[in-house]
C-alpha cells in the first residue's frame, strides 16, 4: 500500500473519510517514500490548483510524474 496521486490530493484537501485518513496517517508515519511524496504534493499544490492538475495536458502530467519518480529513485538509493 503506497500513496498515489489521487489519494494524496484527497488527503491534502481533506476529502478522505476520517477512518481512511487515520489509516493513511499511520502508514505515512512509517513509510518515508509516502511521506516524501505527500510533502511534494503539498508543495506542488502551493503552486497550482487541483483543477489544473486534473485537467492538464498529458505531456505536462507526464513531466510531473517523471519528477516524482526521480524523487522516488533518490529515496530508494538514500535508504539503501
Amino acid at each position: 500500500m503506497h500513496l498515489n496521486s489521487k489519494t494524496a490530493l484527497n488527503l491534502i484537501e481533506r476529502m478522505t473519510p476520517e477512518a481512511e485518513r487515520r489509516l493513511w496517517d499511520e502508514h505515512i508515519r512509517k513509510c518515508r517514500k509516502c511521506a516524501i511524496k505527500l510533502k511534494d504534493w503539498y508543495a506542488l499544490l502551493g503552486w497550482v490548483k487541483r483543477s489544473q492538475l486534473l485537467n492538464t495536458r498529458e505531456d505536462a502530467l507526464a513531466l510531473v510524474k517523471k519528477i516524482f519518480s526521480m524523487d522516488d529513485a533518490k529515496v530508494r538509493s538514500d535508504a539503501a
